[in-house]
């Protein structure tokens, strides 16, 4: 029986592991609705859906599987989430990059016009400081339309680069609620004990005097044990009667002279 237990001890190691992987993303997931008690709540639908898989009843299990699911889609999302609103805020900003470098190429317009003049009133009072500041303004404008240029100029992501780092976390996710389920099934699982070994273990732990008893009496003996030893006595018994009956009946002395005086 130790040596059943020993060996769940690696499923026991997995279960732990998979478990805390789980957690972590679940826990910041509901965390993002309720700041006080999310971690209550991831821990509890994981807990219980643990306990539901070691039940090992058909309505027990029917239960699990919500509890998993609930388990495995609170993780994905939160995986999921940061990668989609990326790629969504990608997107936009590829449909409005020819809008944007519009605006940016009319407002270089308008400040070189103001610019110029400027220039030609720089003889007013106080007219250099609005030179400086729209020279600053200009120089701005100009650095964020080069930005501009280089986006346009960027290649746009491929379809690989975007979703295959998000497939390979999602069936990550996967496995390890795979991995809770069927450790909890194993760790959980009722231990087998051979009932050979357990009536030689019983018979070693047995006191001094019912061991000297020894199988004189069927209350010493395990169920299966005791049949098979009124199965063997009955074969012997019916065996000792057929030998008696195929014996010849002995005759009386009498009767064997006369037998021996016939022609």
């Amino acid at each position: 029986m130790i040596i059943t237990l020993l060996n769940r001890v690696p499923a026991l190691a997995l279960l732990i592991g998979a478990v805390v992987l789980l957690q972590i993303h679940s826990i910041a997931w509901w965390s993002e609705y309720d700041s006080q008690t999310g971690w209550l709540w991831a821990m509890v639908i994981e807990a219980g859906a643990v306990w539901l898989w070691a039940a090992r009843h058909w309505y027990c299990n029917l239960i699990a599987v919500f509890a998993t699911a609930l388990a495995l889609i609170v993780p994905l999302s939160e995986l999921a989430q940061p990668v989609l609103d990326d790629h969504r805020q990608a997107q936009s900003a590829a449909d409005s990059l020819p809008e944007r470098m519009t605006t940016q190429i009319d407002r270089i317009a308008s400040l070189e016009a103001s610019l110029t003049q400027y220039n030609a009133n720089v003889w007013r009072k106080g007219m250099d400081v609005q030179i400086a500041a729209t020279q600053a303004q200009l120089d701005t404008a100009y650095a964020d339309l080069y930005a501009l240029q280089h986006e346009q100029q960027a290649p746009a992501p491929t379809v690989i680069s975007v979703w295959l780092p998000l497939g390979m976390q999602l069936i990550g996710v996967v496995l390890l609620q795979f991995l809770v389920v069927l450790t909890t099934r194993r760790i959980f699982a009722p231990v087998y004990v051979d009932p050979v070994i357990k009536s030689r273990d019983d018979e070693e732990s047995a006191p001094a005097g019912e061991a000297a008893e020894g199988f004189s009496g069927d209350s010493h003996l395990p169920e299966w044990l005791a049949s098979r030893e009124a199965q063997r006595e009955q074969a012997t018994r019916t065996a000792q009667a057929m030998v008696r009956a195929a014996k010849p009946t002995a005759l009386h002395p009498a009767q064997d002279a006369a037998a021996t005086s016939l022609p």
